[in-house]
């Protein structure tokens, strides 16, 4: 995020001129907010933001932490469902027309799912409740819908690592939110508009995966190869949070019962969808040929 972008950033964010902890620790809103980007961006230790900043260790953790609660409480109700404010049934209807310019296969599909493993410190508790065996390692999971305008419309969580994708799905309610999005009318047919997910999710008429035969039938594995190359997108999303806020990747830094690391990847999510405002698109709108909305655009309703 370039230095002139920070004051505009932290006042669209709402983070207030004076932040004030919990604690009653005062601290400028612009400073404050430094000091988390600086923590986010690598894994540092409070001993390092204090040779930058000053202060306590005590003081300076507390100031982070309640920046990152407050964009929270404020930006996780919509960011875990869909902000349809912004995201109405005209605006899926283009994305969805993106979708089949690019790749001339499904004209109904909007976006694309998945869930992510975070990996974590094993815990001193349930350390078989957070193990996920599929990766072999006690984590976090999150669910995540990426559009074609290269924003992450949707993340849920955190899980528990040992829940499956299919799970979450259901129980996270997007199924339900999903069954009241528009149709796209194609030729003479009116199709609703979906999601693509992998094999990890059950097909309906709101998320269409894979055919399991690809590899028996040529025509079923055209479809997935063509599918699977704009499904890639989701992936990417995640590694660009991992690539913008490096402390997330520092496995023995996530503590489940030490420090809020759930609500420090929804911040990094938050943050990396303003950075691709910023900087206008991202590798995925360069993939789709589409645009990022602005700053403005995608904060403006956002908010809960």
């Amino acid at each position: 995020m370039a230095r002139h972008e920070l004051e505009r950033t932290r006042i669209l964010l709402g983070i207030p001129d004076v932040v004030i902890t919990q604690n009653r620790d005062r601290c400028p809103g612009s400073l404050a907010f430094m000091m988390l980007l600086y923590k986010m961006s690598w894994p540092r230790r409070l001993s390092d933001l204090r040779d930058v900043f000053g202060g306590t260790k005590q003081r300076l953790g507390r100031i982070v932490n309640e920046v990152a609660c407050d964009l929270y409480r404020r930006f996780h109700a919509k960011m875990a469902t869909l902000d349809r404010d912004r995201m109405n049934d005209d605006y899926l209807r283009l994305l969805c027309s993106v979708h089949y310019a690019k790749n001339g296969v499904m004209e109904n599909i909007w976006g694309f799912i998945d869930g992510t493993v975070r990996p974590c410190c094993r815990p001193v508790r349930f350390q078989k409740t957070v193990y996920n065996g599929h990766k072999k390692v006690h984590a976090i999971k999150f669910q995540s819908v990426v559009a074609w305008d290269g924003m992450i419309v949707h993340v849920n969580g955190p899980w528990v690592g040992s829940r499956h994708d299919s799970g979450i799905f259901e129980d996270s309610g997007l199924h339900n939110l999903l069954n009241e999005l528009p149709s796209v009318t194609f030729g003479n047919a009116s199709t609703p508009v979906a999601l693509y997910a992998d094999d990890g999710y059950a097909l309906s008429t709101r998320v269409f995966c894979p055919f399991p035969d690809g590899r028996m039938d040529a025509r079923h594995q055209a479809f997935n190869t063509a599918m699977s190359q704009s499904r890639i997108t989701v992936e990417w999303s995640y590694g660009r949070i991992c690539a913008l806020w490096r402390s997330l990747n520092l496995k023995d830094n996530q503590k489940i019962f030490k420090s809020p690391i759930g609500v420090y990847y929804l911040v990094g999510t938050l943050l990396t969808n303003c950075v691709s405002c910023i900087e206008g698109g991202n590798s995925i709108t360069d993939h789709a040929g589409f645009r990022t909305p602005s700053l403005e655009e995608y904060l403006r309703t956002l908010a809960s």
